[in-house]
């Protein structure tokens, strides 16, 4: 197995080195004021010693620049140093900044300008957005979701109509994924986000495992010399979640027919109601019916009067549905030099924190979800070029889950539980017991690092490495309290609060035990990755890049279903698996005044690792889970895919622009596809039968558009877009 992954290793170190597509370019030309070229002009980047000379056509490009806000500073003798601020810098993109120099009158002058953002961006070839810390703080949200929410051509996490499953969400060049569900972690803390970018077509070869769309976040480093702190806080009383009563009160729809004296004990269609309101409430016989049922039959021990019924139904109908806590968001960044450690490469951190709780419409399990999470970065420059960060994070949700089969999910928003009771069987034990669905819990731990060498003026390279994990716990809560009694008449009444396994139900039909709880998850998944970067700035006209990245994941899953008294529908999904991924990639940019060309292709490799039966989907023997044993298993073979990717933009003039965009997109298929063997606990009914072989799910994408831009505020964009 060592021999096996040290094989593909050596492929890939030896086939190339992967670019970090979360650092953009400076360039310009440098010209006196009559225009004449300047060389040998020394700009650099206020506060760092990154910067460049401008050759013989006066022509100077920084790259490897983080995306941010900069002051360049640019000076040759003769001449007074000139500063140029806001100087935006975004991912993957090239700023031009032209720089005219003044004759120096007075001995140390400086010259302060500003700089200005082109109206178009005329080199992108894409559809893609940049939203900077200065615009994020702007916004009315508390959320990467919500930012991307208010952002033109974008629904939130989902892009051109694609689930979250395919996007690709990269935070200073750590790719966050939870690959027990294939989707992003995206709750960081806004505090901490210095610029987020959004790529929704034509991302280049150095993006894989994406299909739908890119999102880059670069993070807050913290001052060298100074301490910052940035502190949001949104607060919202405690109040409903929705409108008009609440599902306890005597006038609801759940309560009214059997609480209301004029059809509670004879029945809905004694004729107290009109037809209207019998249309609007469910159909009940009455008490006095119920009490004639339960003293006909053999069991005496139910045997309740129709007062005692409806003194028991209040009892079973009495869980609290007003909201006592508040709604908030506590989000926290504060940053710095590292005491006693800022005069090693001006070692700094910032670190960020948000706390988020959201009352649900009803409660449920819990009345509430809460989500924490952790973000930290040390920066330092090592040596003159050598730049280290290490980051970390961590996550922890605690809420109610969504799902009653173990898979990942959570309730988290009104909409999402009113959702989840339209249309269903046995609402109202949704509504009115506390454990129909169970407690779960998610943690999510990063350790990551990242090393950045600049060779030269010219060339540089990025070594990153990450552990990502997650950890799911799903289980029933707390057993019922068998001491929450009423008894009245002799007989004696639980309420629905708490886990109760065995069969029990409540006056009118509430089922309090049985099929609730059902969902079971402890699994673990751990992800372990390591890139590295090469980029060369050949030319001024050519930039080229390679690159590598590889991974292993340790998949160790364990959900299912479980009830002990509804056996038939149980089942477990097991496997503990390691795949293996692995790419290369080669991209090139080429500048040209009538012309910017971006041209990638990318090699990924993938193995799953599984196994693979051999079996006719139409057997009828999969009845049974033996017919397994005699199936013929072979192990998952390793598959390789070949992505071109293209894009061009031609500009037209200064405020115009033709572009074009083409490529294939391939993205992981979910882990129950590659590995779930799934059958019926009780009748061993084969039910699913993954196939690690399955190719893996591919885009085909290209783009045509004609951009103008009238003025900054206006601009007008045609495309056309096809999947």
């Amino acid at each position: 197995m060592f021999a096996r992954y040290c094989a593909v290793a050596f492929f890939f170190l030896i086939a190339a080195t992967s670019v970090d597509a979360q650092t953009g370019r400076i360039s310009g030309q440098v010209t006196d004021p009559s225009g004449q070229p300047l060389p040998g002009v020394n700009v650099v980047i206020e506060g760092t010693t990154t910067g460049n000379s401008s050759d013989i056509d006066g022509y100077y490009s920084i790259i490897g620049v983080r995306p941010g806000t900069y002051v360049l500073r640019a000076s040759y003798i003769g001449f007074a140093v000139q500063l140029i601020r806001e100087v935006r810098v975004n991912a993957d993109q090239n700023t031009t900044v032209d720089i005219v120099m003044q004759e120096e009158l007075i001995a140390g002058e400086e010259v302060i300008v500003t700089a200005t953002a082109p109206i178009l961006e005329v080199d992108v070839s894409s559809s893609r957005l940049n939203v900077s810390a200065e615009q994020i703080e702007a916004l009315p949200t508390s959320s990467v979701a919500g930012v991307l929410a208010l952002q033109a051509g974008t629904e939130g996490l989902s892009i051109r109509g694609s689930g979250s499953d395919e996007l690709s969400f990269n935070v200073n060049g750590l790719t966050l994924r939870d690959e027990r569900s294939n989707s992003p972690y995206t709750n960081i803390p806004l505090s901490s986000v210095d610029a987020l970018q959004v790529v929704t077509s034509g991302f280049n070869a150095e993006y894989g495992n994406v299909r739908s769309g890119v999102i880059n976040v670069t993070t807050k480093e913290g001052d060298r010399d100074r301490y910052t702190v940035d502190v949001s806080l949104q607060y919202s009383p405690p109040a409903q979640q929705n409108s008009g009563q609440n599902a306890n009160d005597l006038d609801s729809y759940w309560v009214r027919p059997f609480t209301d004296p004029e059809v509670a004990y004879t029945g809905t269609d004694n004729g107290a109601w009109d037809e209207a309101t019998q249309r609007q409430y469910p159909e009940f016989e009455g008490w006095i019916s119920v009490s004639e049922s339960l003293l006909s039959d053999d069991d005496p021990s139910n045997d309740a009067t129709p007062e005692a019924l409806y003194q028991a139904f209040l009892f079973q109908h009495s869980k609290r549905f007003e909201i006592t806590q508040p709604d908030y968001v506590a989000d926290i960044g504060i940053g710095g030099p590292v005491p006693g450690l800022s005069r090693f490469g001006g070692t700094r951190f910032f670190v960020s924190f948000k706390g988020q709780q959201d009352m649900y419409l009803i409660p449920l399990n819990t009345d509430r979800s809460e989500q924490r999470t952790g973000l930290a970065t040390i920066t330092s420059d090592i040596a003159p070029g050598v730049k280290l960060q290490l980051q970390g994070l961590y996550g922890r949700v605690d809420a109610t889950s969504a799902s009653r089969v173990g898979n990942p999910g959570i309730f988290s928003s009104a909409s999402g539980i009113a959702g989840n009771l339209s249309s269903v069987s046995f609402i109202n034990s949704r509504i009115f017991s506390t454990d129909y669905w169970a407690p779960t819990q998610t943690r999510d731990f990063m350790l990551g690092a990242r090393l950045t060498h600049a060779l030269s003026d010219q060339t540089y390279y990025e070594v990153r490495a990450s552990r990502y994990a997650s950890f799911y716990d799903t289980n029933p809560g707390e057993l019922r309290d068998s001491t929450d009694t009423f008894t009245v008449g002799g007989v004696t009444f639980a309420r629905p609060f708490g886990f109760q396994p065995a069969p029990s139900n409540g006056v009118n039909g509430l089922r309090m035990g049985v099929g609730m709880s059902n969902a079971r998850d402890t699994s673990r998944v751990t992800v372990y990755n390591i890139k590295a970067d090469l980029t060369h700035q050949f030319t001024r006209e050519f930039e080229g890049k390679v690159g590598l990245e590889y991974n292993i994941t340790e998949s160790n899953i364990n959900y299912g279903s479980f009830d002990a008294f509804l056996r038939s529908s149980n089942f477990r999904a097991v496997w503990d698996q390691e795949p293996v991924r692995a790419s290369a990639y080669a991209q090139s940019t080429l500048e040209f005044k009538g012309l910017i060309a971006n041209l990638g292709l990318r090699l990924d490799y993938s193995d799953a690792r599984g196994k693979s039966f051999d079996y006719d989907l139409y057997d009828a023997a999969l009845a049974n889970r033996e017919v397994l044993d005699t199936l013929d298993v072979g192990d998952a073979s390793a598959q390789w895919a070949l992505m071109p990717r293209l894009g061009v933009s031609f500009p037209i003039t200064l405020y115009s622009k033709l572009y074009f965009n083409y490529g294939h997109f391939r993205s992981m298929p979910s882990p129950d596809d590659l590995y779930q063997l799934r059958y019926a606990s009780e009748t061993g009914q084969v039910t699913r039968i993954a196939n690690p072989n399955a190719p893996l799910p591919k885009t085909v994408a290209y783009e045509l558009g004609y951009e103008h831009a009238f003025f900054e505020q206006f601009r007008v964009k045609v495309a056309g877009y096809y999947k």
